[in-house]
């Protein structure tokens, strides 16, 4: 499992923001949370992954990012 935690002050991104992660291994993604709420694939409004040698690299694209905190998890087998 990894979790992000997103501290972000400046103004609302109404054109989206992309938070992207990697992990040791070609890993099986089981599911990803922003604040609680599971996402769907999507590369413009959720989650999109994929591996690259022995990486797994994982972006959540959030379509409308607004200031606060902000919770990320994502859970690999």
């Amino acid at each position: 499992e990894k979790t992000i935690r997103v501290e972000y002050a400046g103004e609302r991104l109404k054109t989206g923001c992309g938070i992207q992660t990697c992990a040791r291994g070609r890993l099986h993604l089981v599911e990803v949370r922003l604040n609680g709420r599971k996402l769907r694939p999507s590369e413009t409004n959720g989650y999109y992954s994929w591996s690259e040698g022995c990486t797994t690299f994982t972006v959540v694209a959030v379509a409308d990012f607004r200031p606060g905190e902000h919770l990320i998890e994502i859970t690999y087998r």
